[in-house]
């Protein structure tokens, strides 16, 4: 079938040396260039394609039967849902995707082949496996001693997540928002105190002659022989004489997954890390209530929760529920990374570091509501602190959660406020929040099926998206 490129969409922000991304009826195709098509020939008659697959490392590639004008080649790609970015992961989610790029690069050089452009980027979690998305990242290599994308590697993975190890998981999350990588020079003088004596410029030199070693390492003794023609033979000779002697300074997988491996999740204290600590999920009359409104609904299988702290209730409703997909968010760093860690045995859980009142993003980044929705979103425990504490418009809650279902919402108010169990220590609540008042609000942006008290404090309101 022939496409015509004015009726597919291009994926533009895509920053694709090998071709074109486009998307077309729920498929994503890339369109070759032809001086990389006998590149992609060969890539995908290694085998590297196809164990990355098996091993559920890159999504399934094929050669399509489509066309499209200029291109004599066209690929497509399994279709991952949910897209996510690096500044919505935990500590050990970024750290697993560490870890996969590393077995990711492993595989690669037993085909003969390595990973150049490992960047951030190039990974997304699909749910709760993290897989590696560009084809434009493999290059041939006859040198596994020493890994071309050691700088890549070290600042995308190892600086942000050595800032989290170290207590700085503010500045670790900055950096995972910004486009832009960590300088490693600034990073080497915060990091050590004797290094941060060094003067900025005096450290670059210094860095320099490190990039020329490097450069020695990774290129054939051939080119750089070709590289050096014009000068004299004494560089060719430093040129060998390094790549003997210096082996030791290489930086390879193996080195690269130590380096992972000893860091660990530095947990500063947080407001609602606990929040789930004494909660017995299978004990909840409140969780089996909600499981049973959802079993009477028809034709749904995935929610969205907001504000789920460790992710108790949706890990419930995958049990025992007719729910089949989970995508469960909380903006406290602590709890969504419990959350990850206490479901990664699950492949229907896609645990996510948003505020989804007030989401963070690049200019380029789809937004929230772009990339997730669900059957059914919930919100439980979470309005009276947007509304007394945060102090949002009631309108813009309901605006923001409406976009994300498909179906219907489930989402408590709460009458007494910000009762932490003391009446005599509880802030009393404006004139205008009661639950008449919230149901007014609630009926503008779905058609009403129920609203019941689960709990002392906890009132429930169940609907359905309107016009949709």
């Amino acid at each position: 079938m022939k496409l015509n490129v004015r009726n597919i969409k291009k994926i533009n922000y895509s920053v694709d040396e090998i071709g074109t991304i486009y998307f077309f009826e729920n498929k994503v195709l890339r369109a070759i260039k032809e001086e990389y098509k006998s590149y992609i020939v060969d890539l995908l008659s290694s085998g590297l394609i196809d164990e990355l697959v098996k091993n559920n490392l890159f999504p399934k590639t094929w050669i399509s039967s489509y066309e499209i004008e200029g291109y004599s080649i066209i690929l497509e790609h399994e279709k991952l849902s949910n897209w996510n970015y690096s500044h919505e992961w935990s500590f050990d989610m970024l750290k697993d995707v560490a870890l996969m790029v590393i077995e990711v690069n492993n595989i690669s050089n037993k085909y003969g082949y390595e990973l150049f452009d490992c960047h951030r980027s190039n990974a997304i979690f699909n749910y709760n496996c993290p897989i590696y998305v560009d084809l434009g990242s493999f290059k041939k290599t006859n040198n596994t001693n020493v890994w071309i994308a050691k700088d890549i590697f070290y600042k995308s993975y190892y600086i942000p997540l050595k800032l989290y190890s170290n207590g700085y998981s503010k500045s670790a999350r900055n950096i995972l928002l910004s486009v832009e990588y960590f300088d490693k020079t600034e990073f080497r003088r915060i990091n050590n105190p004797i290094i941060g004596l060094v003067g900025y410029r005096a450290l670059k030199k210094i860095e320099f002659i490190q990039k020329v070693f490097d450069w020695v390492f990774v290129t054939d003794i051939n080119i750089i022989k070709e590289r050096l023609k014009n000068r004299s033979s004494i560089y060719t000779l430093i040129a060998k004489f390094i790549k003997k002697y210096f082996y030791f300074l290489s930086f390879n997988s193996d080195v690269a997954k130590e380096l992972i491996d000893n860091l660990k999740n530095y947990k500063l204290n947080s407001m609602w890390e606990n929040y789930h600590d004494e909660v017995d999920a299978n004990e909840s009359k409140r969780f089996n209530r909600v499981a049973e409104i959802i079993n009477s609904f028809d034709n749904v299988n995935s929610i969205m929760e907001f504000a789920a702290n460790q992710g108790k209730l949706s890990s419930y409703l995958l049990d025992y529920s007719v729910i089949q997909k989970a995508i469960v968010t909380d903006y406290d760093i602590n709890a969504v990374n419990t959350m990850y860690l206490n479901n990664k045995d699950r492949d229907n859980f896609l645990p996510l570091l948003i505020d989804f009142v007030k989401p963070e993003g690049r200019r380029f980044d789809n937004s929230i509501e772009e990339r997730f929705s669900a059957d059914i979103t919930i919100a439980l425990a979470v309005t009276h602190h947007l509304l007394l504490t945060q102090k949002y418009d009631i309108s813009y809650i309901f605006e923001v959660i409406s976009k994300f279902t498909n179906k219907y919402i489930l989402i408590e108010f709460m009458p007494i406020g910000l009762f932490g169990g003391d009446m005599e220590n509880t802030p009393k609540t404006p004139e205008f929040y009661t639950v008449e008042w919230f149901k007014e609000n609630f009926l503008k942006y779905f058609d009403y099926i129920l609203d019941e008290e689960l709990e002392y404090n906890r009132h429930l309101f169940v609907g359905k998206r309107k016009n949709k």
